[in-house]
């Protein structure tokens, strides 16, 4: 090999490592730390799709509880409706003594009161609610067993009551009267 060749190779293999090297700093490198880049933006986006399936599926579950729980709603709006409803009351208490057998001879609503007005109990525990409160008394008559089953009638309605008092005495007949002093209430 002479002088002129070996200078051709040592020209040569220096061309192809400055080559190397140029291909190595202006693509390579700054591919592979684009690539990093990306599999750590992908890791942290499968990291989010993670979390956010496991939302997905919290309120999914959530979901199905919606009819339930409209459900428990309109029973509870039932119990404490919005207003005083004294005609849906009346229906009810109606239909209850009609199914028990029992007579009721009177039924005298009171004005609307506030919560706060009465310091009892279960007044004092509701009156940061807001809850109007209106006193029923009434009078019922028929047999023991009907009164009993009258009786347990009320605390099935589906507006709620509350017994404040119950006295019994002897009617004609061998029947009963029952007097009663209640409570239901409302949330304006």
């Amino acid at each position: 090999m002479t002088m002129s060749t070996r200078k051709l190779y040592s020209l040569a293999a220096a061309a192809i490592v400055l080559l190397a090297a140029a291909w190595y700093l202006a693509i390579y490198r700054p591919s592979s730390a684009k690539i990093a880049s990306a599999h750590n933006s992908y890791a942290s986006a499968a990291s989010q799709v993670s979390k956010l399936d496991s939302q997905v599926a919290s309120l999914q579950a959530l979901e199905a509880h919606i009819p339930a729980d409209k459900a428990r709603l309109a029973s509870l709006e039932a119990a404490v409706p919005t207003t005083e409803n004294l005609r849906s009351l009346l229906d009810q208490l109606h239909a209850l003594a009609t199914s028990t057998g029992t007579e009721l001879t009177t039924v005298s609503p009171s004005p609307p009161q506030s919560t706060t007005a009465n310091q009892s109990s279960s007044a004092a525990a509701s009156s940061s609610t807001g809850l109007q409160e209106i006193p029923v008394t009434m009078s019922a008559t028929g047999t023991y067993g009907q009164l009993t089953t009258f009786m347990s009638g009320l605390t099935s309605l589906q507006r709620s009551m509350v017994i404040q008092s119950l006295s019994l005495s002897s009617g004609s007949n061998g029947q009963l009267i029952a007097s009663l002093s209640t409570q239901v209430f409302y949330a304006p």
